[in-house]
């Protein structure tokens, strides 16, 4: 099955608690893709999380308070984090994307 983008969202990428970079998510029918702005960005490499690897998409706040983060895990246990606005039409999609 070839590849589709399914969506596309502006969002920044957590490493740590405070360092974070802005760009955008794509969701595809066959993974997450997150590319960070050229502008201001330490962390300037791509990011790919294959659908099939991920057992875990959950809400959570950015800096304890702000309710527009999601944190996804995957097999191999690494944790990835991302705000987004309007985030649970975009958990929503990524859980329906899911192996079962």
């Amino acid at each position: 099955m070839s590849e589709q983008k399914l969506a596309e969202v502006k969002a920044n990428r957590y490493r740590f608690f405070f360092d974070a970079d802005a760009g955008t998510l794509t969701i595809t029918n066959q993974r997450l893709h997150f590319e960070a702005d050229g502008f201001g960005n330490i962390h300037r490499e791509p990011e790919d999380i294959l659908l099939a690897d991920i057992v875990s998409v959950t809400p959570f706040n950015v800096s304890l308070i702000v309710p527009n983060g999601i944190k996804i895990r995957t097999r191999a246990g690494k944790e990835y984090q991302y705000a987004i606005n309007k985030r649970q039409p975009v958990i929503d999609l990524i859980t329906s994307l899911l192996p079962t």
